[in-house]
């Protein structure tokens, strides 16, 4: 902490705001600063972990690069085109060049100290995510088995960086779903004070969602 007092706890309103306002170009470096800045008197240190996730396919783009549609949405128009086929919409699409995009991303931790106890401090659990062009739309060598197949792209190995561009990010989200995302432990303004410690753990138990464009 600073020499400064803090003068109120992270809420997930003005750590979304501070997200929201970062440059994907610079947001590695610009976090902490930015967090810093919004929330006077605390020193944050960003973390991250190794643990890769990613979400459903979120659009389709065309071998030009053009964004076509939603994913579910392209996939359902595309199957109704040819009658609810699934061989035709393989055979026409998988060597189309189409390529599906999605976010892939880890976890991230924005801690500050709050006291000198080593369970005195504040985190703020984030997602820092990557739009990718992931894969084909199909299976380019076997013809799905149902349509639910084409909604989940088995065929695509997420681990490996082999035949996928970024598109976007890194960007940072707020995870977590009731208080999961920000943290507060022990003391906040020194002395104990039950109705403070209330109204911080309260500030504290609300947090947002990560993995949305």
């Amino acid at each position: 902490m600073t020499e400064q007092k803090p003068v109120r706890l992270p809420d997930p309103a003005s750590v979304e705001t501070v997200l929201a306002g970062l440059e994907p170009q610079s947001a590695d470096v610009e976090l902490s600063p930015a967090l810093n800045k919004a929330f006077p008197g605390f020193v944050f240190t960003v973390a991250t972990i190794d643990d890769p996730y990613w979400c459903n396919p979120h659009d389709v783009v065309a071998a030009d690069g053009t964004r076509l549609c939603d994913h579910r949405a392209w996939v359902e128009h595309e199957l109704a085109k040819v009658g609810g086929d699934l061989n035709a919409f393989w055979n026409r699409h998988r060597q189309s060049g189409e390529k599906f995009a999605e976010w892939r991303g880890t976890t991230a931790f924005a801690f500050a100290p709050t006291g000198p106890g080593v369970a005195d401090f504040v985190q703020i659990s984030l997602g820092r995510e990557i739009e990718f062009l992931a894969g084909a739309v199909v299976d380019p060598d076997y013809r799905p088995r149902n349509v639910d197949a084409l909604f989940e792209p088995t065929w695509v190995l997420r681990g490996s960086a082999v035949e996928t561009h970024q598109l976007a990010g890194p960007v940072y989200r707020l995870r977590g779903r009731s208080g999961g995302g920000i943290v507060h432990m022990r003391s906040f303004f020194g002395a104990p004070d039950a109705h403070r410690t209330r109204t911080a753990r309260g500030a504290a138990a609300r947090a947002g969602e990560p993995c949305h464009p």
